[in-house]
């Protein structure tokens, strides 16, 4: 997992990049990134995984495609998303603990 894990701090951190560069001419850059989602990839991965994946979340289900993609629609929309820059949305994240 160390490859995905890295790959997705680099999109994180082009999109924070990107926000700071671009905001001056009205250009937000955002991510979501959601924790496993019912999807035809998602169907082949081990049962096991997904108990044990799912004993993490904050709510104890997978995401279907229909609500992650309501975070990329309201980080679109004009003007619900004009306010958000540099952020990455977290469908159903299995990191709300509190340090």
């Amino acid at each position: 997992m160390s490859h995905y894990a890295a790959a997705k701090a680099v999109v994180i951190g082009f999109a924070k990049s990107i926000a700071l560069e671009l905001g001056q001419y009205g250009i937000t850059a955002n991510c979501v990134a959601p924790s496993p989602t019912e999807a035809e990839l998602f169907d082949s991965v081990s049962g096991n995984f997904k108990n044990n994946k799912k004993a993490d979340l904050a709510l104890p289900h997978f995401a279907k495609v229909e609500e992650v993609a309501a975070s990329a629609v309201f980080l679109a929309a004009d003007p619900d998303g004009n306010a958000y820059t540099g952020q990455t949305l977290g469908p159903n994240s299995e990191n709300v603990m509190f340090s």
